[in-house]
């Protein structure tokens, strides 16, 4: 799909639109060419991932705006030109001549190649009016480059056809080409069937666990038969405690809840579309199909009527939606949820690598070498330093307190309900339907630790994550922590 007059400006203020395609079209890429500087303006396309993108910047012009890209499927590339031109005001009228110079200039790049070349886009200029002598150069100058202008019905209010699909005559690579008085602006939407293969629909596979099916009272009971209650009273060693208590754990929920592979598939996502949407929907194709089979006047009038009504119920039931998603969700969410309307989920670019585990090495790599660096810094720091003479303290610390089976029961209350992928259970299962037959075992754990002095070697152990920075200027690792302790 291709836009013109996007009125992306190429800031923060595109976030908001650009949220909505991906919130509604998951499997689509957008790639734009917004209008730097100025209102109006701009082209973009929407393109399903699993087609492969080169944008070509090499060239830009001054009488139009235009994105070029190389599109390719598994067995075949298009170039999908798309061009806006504006048209200029009465009193600073540009000649018409600058634009087919220019064009002519964006014909003889694209057309090297054995590429097939489409152009789209918002030309303004009255094709279909055969005495218009602007209109009548330019269907001259396709000619000369032996193109073919598809486009063959009005594609504005006025009556005139200025949306236009360009190809070789040569290359037979567009068909069923159709115009649709569907949307509210003057301009109309225009279709065609263009000869290269659709990309399969996106897929996420993901690992789940059917927590909720579990027979807790047999899972409990295996809890109970486990080593976790029959060495409850040795003395073990406090990291063969917590490896017995994370293993015996992950033993169990592998016997009642094993890990199950799913796939989804991305489909175009609207939430808000409601029955009474889908049944003004039906009354607006009612009266076009009334309007263009007649092509009486009321009709027409009937049917603008009709889309009127119909783009203005989608607005506010969009917006109503939104609305309600904010007033219902709790403190904690209310930052994701303003995050994802108005500026959207974008896709994870990742550093190219061989392998997942060079990658994964790579990032240890970067932010070890940080950290060195960091010490570096610190060991250059002069040592002189201004000491102000104070009372030493006198009190000290030599032993932790042991904690009540209550005690660990009301902080594992108290606390978030967090879960980490190097938890054995999740949070809410310990405290919703574990907390009577586990806190015995945490709490020996934790007297364990504070008697030794020590803290558990496994569950020092932290996820990290990198995430990148915006514009690519570098990482940040977030470390996440074993959630129980």
């Amino acid at each position: 799909m291709t836009i013109t007059e996007t009125w992306l400006r190429g800031d923060e203020r595109d976030n908001m639109k650009i949220a909505d395609f991906r919130n509604s079209l998951p499997d689509f890429q957008i790639i734009s060419a917004p209008r730097i500087g100025r209102t109006g303006g701009g082209v973009c396309t929407l393109l399903r991932k699993g087609f492969s993108v080169t944008k070509h910047t090499d060239k830009s012009f001054q009488s139009f705006e235009h994105m070029d890209l190389s599109v390719s499927s598994s067995l075949k590339t298009v170039r999908l030109v798309t061009i806006y031109r504006p048209p200029k005001p009465k009193k600073n009228k540009e000649p018409v001549s600058k634009f087919f110079s220019e064009f002519s200039n964006l014909l003889e790049t694209v057309s090297i190649g054995m590429t097939p070349v489409v152009f789209t886009g918002d030309f303004n200029l009255h094709m279909n009016d055969m005495n218009d002598k602007d209109a009548r150069d330019f269907r001259d100058l396709l000619d000369s480059a032996d193109l073919l202008q598809h486009v063959t019905e009005p594609t504005h209010s006025d009556g005139n056809t200025l949306d236009l699909v360009i190809s070789s005559k040569s290359d037979n690579i567009i068909s069923n080409v159709t115009v649709y008085n569907c949307l509210p602006p003057r301009h109309q939407a225009v279709t065609c069937r263009l000869d290269i293969s659709r990309p399969e629909t996106s897929k996420h596979t993901f690992i789940v666990r059917n927590y909720r099916g579990i027979d807790f009272d047999k899972f409990t009971a295996d809890i109970l038969k486990s080593s976790l209650y029959s060495n409850l009273n040795s003395d073990d060693n406090l990291d063969h405690l917590a490896e017995q208590y994370d293993t015996i754990l992950r033993d169990i929920v592998d016997k009642h809840a094993p890990e199950e592979t799913r796939e989804i598939t991305l489909r175009p996502n609207a939430p808000w579309f409601s029955p009474e949407l889908q049944a003004a929907k039906q009354k607006k194709r009612q009266s076009e199909r009334a309007f263009v089979k007649s092509g009486l006047e009321s009709h027409r009038l009937a049917f603008h009527d009709q889309r009127k009504e119909y783009h203005k119920l989608l607005r506010d039931a969009k917006r109503d939606y939104h609305k309600s998603q904010v007033e219902r969700c709790r403190d904690r969410q209310l930052f994701n949820v303003i995050d994802k309307i108005s500026v959207g989920k974008s896709d994870q670019v990742l550093p190219t690598s061989e392998s997942d585990k060079d990658l994964a090495d790579n990032f240890a790599n970067y932010f070890s070498s940080r950290i060195l660096d960091l010490r570096q810094q610190l060991e250059n720091v002069s040592d002189e330093s201004t000491v102000i003479s104070q009372d030493s303290c006198r009190s000290s610390f030599g032993a932790f307190n042991q904690v009540t089976e209550e005690d660990v029961r009301k902080f594992i209350l108290q606390s978030p309900t967090k879960s980490c992928q190097l938890d054995p259970i999740p949070t809410w299962m310990l405290k919703e339907q574990l907390l009577t037959v586990l806190t015995p075992v945490i709490t020996r754990l934790i007297n364990k630790s504070f008697a030794d002095g020590k803290f558990p070697s496994l569950f020092k152990r932290a996820r990290v994550v990198p995430l990148l920075k915006k514009n690519n200027s570098g990482s940040r690792s977030v470390k996440k922590l074993p959630s129980h302790f």
